[in-house]
């Protein structure tokens, strides 16, 4: 159907009803035709026609359907961008899931990281337990070459017992011997001149025998000594192959314990490479995403490109229309420009007409005036052809002209159309396809955290086993430490009883010497009173004299010694050695009864002060052994103060710092200047009694002959808390920082001695001290305590 800007210009009607027009204008009046009704009527006709296309095109009919489009244009564009935006948040999450993807994997490489740390941690510390467990075997191989060298000690110790038991038994053998022999010479002068002489080497000889006596009871107090120390010594051998037995079980555990430490660093290993080998995969998965995302990303901004050339278009489409619209509007003015020119034709047509009547009623009259007339009609019709030539040109240009650009926009139009709805399937494509990867990446992530936290629990697992191994490692290590802070102890003892077994060796080469020097001078003296009585029997009876072998029979050469042991001052006066006696011979070595000169008032005597003078000597030696005793029970070095906090205590290293320098300032109490520290009586004088002499602590001799040590120690056993509980904190207790105590025990300083407490003035590190005083103080009761112990169990 031809549209009605074609019905306007065709040009059919015009050229038909001009030249009608023009025919008519050019016929002279005299050829002239009048105009017939039909040629008014189809003018008025083509009038109508134009005048309702004119109409039309001045509607708005194409303007609303124009407007229309556009409007569904901008829909689409609008709906276009809705799901661009849309788009766009989905890739937002996609990114934020990406990001969260790198701090999953960020946090898991930090985990394994850990892990690895951990495991290192465990290879140090089972190292370390393998240092340990050398240093434990190097203590075994120590204590088992100390026990050989006390056993050597121990042989040599029993060897020279053995000869000096043979000594004596034989100077008694010999002793018997001389005195049966001298028997049956008595009655005759000479005997009783040799009597003389005899009574002065039987006096000698009773002295001898005494001393051999005591002798015989040192050596069998020794002997008893080195049966102990050998019990002792197998003992300590039974010890130390338990020991040995438990090191080779701690050597197996320890095997076992690295054979499963390396187990499970295998395996944790093995997990960690799988983890890596997962994070790279996820690493490759993740980088994947972000290629893909990095691809949407630029497909959307494609998109968005081609949305802007969109808006574009739709702005220069929207151009185009304003444009349209001026032409219209140019048109219609046009249209109505012609209109007046129509209806100025018209009029004169009319007029034309009229004139026609008037000159057919003038036409005789006025045939001059007509052809005039004519004349000018025909240059008024000329001129009208020729205007209406032009305006015909004109309109049929301006036709073309918006044809061919309605026809532009309306191609452009549907290209937009075609456009929109490719990039509407191309979008929904994408979209779909993002929405797919999203949720494959969502699948992806939720895999990926479910291992993850299957991982965490294996790794939480394998801890809590690590933590169980290492724990029950560490009881068994704090139990081989107890056992070798056990074994030092001993091994100190070892040394003790060697260096005291060394002392009595030394002690017995001592009296060895003596005896030899004493048995040279009796052998001196006896030769010298045999010389003497052979010739005053050789002189009286002219009897031959008797010869050194008869003076060897006849002599007692044991001389015996009180020896001074470092713990005990034993009684050695008085002892029997009827074991080593021979037949026939009673205790004084002379036969059933004893001889005439120990029967006298003056050996009596003598014996007796003899006797009194050993007595003095016994009590004298063991009152000073009691206070040697007593100085080393209460002596304590040092560095075992600081070994007795750390080890039997179980002091940290952050108090063990503190209690250095308590332990520096009770050493050096009496030059700080400061005052009594502690509450009680008893406490108080055990402070004062304290000393700090040649690396020790000591207790003052007068603390230790008085009640002072017992007082304390009833002090300190009786009751859990060492002062009572209505004593309430005055100013001079504080702490150290300062702070005060105000319960409200008004009667607080009735408790409190006199000398106690440091007046107004606050003391720093005042407990400790107390403390440390105190810990000391306890040392010194258990050894008191375990001594007793071991004299009780050695009377019974």
């Amino acid at each position: 159907m031809p549209s009605a800007l074609d019905a306007l210009l065709d040009p059919g009607d015009h050229e038909m009803s001009l030249g009608t027009i023009a025919l008519d204008a050019s016929d002279p009046p005299s050829f002239a035709s009048p105009v017939k009704d039909e040629t008014v009527f189809q003018l008025k006709m083509e009038n109508r026609n134009m005048r309702e296309k004119l109409n039309f095109l001045t509607g708005t009919t194409n303007g609303a359907e124009l407007t229309g489009i556009i409007m569904e244009k901008e829909s689409e564009i609008r709906t276009l961008n809705e799901r661009l935006v849309e788009q766009d948040q989905q890739i937002t999450q996609l990114v934020e899931s990406l990001k969260k993807g790198d701090t999953k994997r960020e946090k898991l490489r930090k985990a394994f990281e850990a892990q690895e740390q951990r495991a290192l941690g465990f290879e140090t510390a089972l190292n370390s337990q393998f240092g340990v467990t050398d240093s434990l075997r190097a203590t075994c191989a120590t204590l088992e070459a100390e026990g050989a060298e006390k056993d050597a000690t121990i042989a040599q110790l029993q060897g020279d017992q053995l000869r000096l038991q043979c000594s004596s038994a034989r100077v008694a053998a010999h002793a018997g011997a001389a005195t049966c022999r001298h028997r049956p010479h008595r009655a005759s002068a000479w005997s009783r001149t040799c009597d003389i002489s005899q009574q002065r080497t039987d006096a000698e000889l009773a002295a001898a025998h005494a001393e051999a006596s005591d002798m015989r009871a040192v050596v069998e107090t020794q002997r008893r000594k080195l049966e102990e120390g050998g019990q002792r010594e197998a003992q300590l051998r039974e010890l130390v192959d338990a020991k040995k037995g438990e090191v080779e079980a701690l050597e197996t555990r320890r095997s076992d314990l690295a054979a499963r430490a390396r187990g499970i660093k295998q395996e944790l290993e093995k997990s960690l490479g799988e983890e890596k080998e997962r994070g790279v995969r996820l690493v490759a998965e993740l980088e994947a995403a972000q290629t893909r995302g990095d691809r949407l990303q630029a497909e959307l901004e494609q998109q968005t490109a081609l949305a802007q050339a969109m808006t574009a278009d739709n702005a220069v489409l929207s151009e185009a229309k304003a444009t349209l619209e001026e032409k219209v509007a140019q048109s219609e003015s046009a249209c109505a420009r012609l209109s007046k020119h129509l209806a100025a034709e018209q009029a004169a047509l009319a007029a034309c007409q009229h004139q026609r009547e008037s000159a057919q009623q003038e036409a005789a009259d006025l045939a001059g005036k007509l052809e005039v007339a004519t004349a000018a009609a025909a240059a008024a019709a000329a001129a009208a052809q020729q205007e209406a030539t032009v305006l015909r040109a004109r309109i049929e240009k301006q036709r073309h002209q918006q044809k061919a650009e309605l026809e532009d926009v309306l191609k452009q139009m549907r290209e937009m159309e075609k456009m929109s709805d490719a990039m509407t399937d191309v979008l929904k494509a994408d979209l779909d396809a993002c929405q797919a990867k999203l949720a494959v990446t969502q699948q992806e992530c939720l895999q990926l955290s479910r291992k993850h936290k299957e991982q965490l629990s294996k790794v939480a697992d394998l801890q809590r086993n690590l933590d169980v191994q290492v724990s029950s490692h560490k009881k068994v290590m704090d139990r081989m430490e107890s056992e070798i802070q056990q074994l030092r102890q001993e091994a100190l003892k070892c040394r003790r009883e060697v260096a005291n077994a060394k002392q009595v060796t030394s002690e017995n080469e001592a009296l060895k010497d003596k005896i030899r020097r004493q048995e040279a001078l009796i052998l001196r003296k006896m030769e010298e009173d045999s010389k003497k009585r052979r010739g005053a029997a050789g002189a009286a009876a002219g009897t031959p004299a008797a010869g050194i072998e008869d003076v060897l029979n006849t002599s007692i050469i044991a001389p015996a010694f009180a020896i001074e042991d470092k713990e005990n001052i034993l009684p050695v006066a008085g002892a029997d050695i009827a074991s080593h006696v021979p037949l026939g011979v009673n205790k004084h070595g002379m036969g059933d009864k004893p001889p005439a000169f120990m029967r006298t008032p003056g050996f009596a005597s003598s014996n007796a002060r003899l006797q009194r003078h050993r007595n003095r000597r016994w009590k004298k030696g063991k009152t000073v052994a009691m206070a040697e005793r007593k100085r080393r029970m209460t002596s304590l070095p040092s560095d075992d103060v600081m070994d007795m906090l750390q080890h039997q205590y179980n002091m940290r290293t952050a108090y063990m710092t503190v209690l250095c320098a308590v332990n520096e300032q009770v050493k050096n109490f009496a030059v700080t200047g400061m005052k009594c520290d502690s509450r009680a009586e008893a406490e108080m004088k055990f402070e004062e009694a304290l000393q700090f002499k040649r690396g020790a602590y000591a207790v003052a001799e007068s603390f230790l002959q008085e009640s002072g040590f017992t007082d304390l120690c009833a002090y300190l056993g009786k009751a859990e808390k060492l002062l009572p509980r209505a004593a309430g904190r005055t100013v001079h207790e504080a702490d150290d920082e300062g702070q005060t105590d105000t319960d409200g025990n008004q009667g607080a300083e009735a408790d409190e001695p006199s000398g106690g407490g440091g007046g107004g003035e606050m003391q720093s590190f005042r407990a400790d001290r107390r403390l440390l005083r105190i810990l000391i103080a306890r040392h010194f009761f258990k050894v008191a305590r375990s001594n007793y112990a071991k004299e009780e169990q050695s009377t019974t």
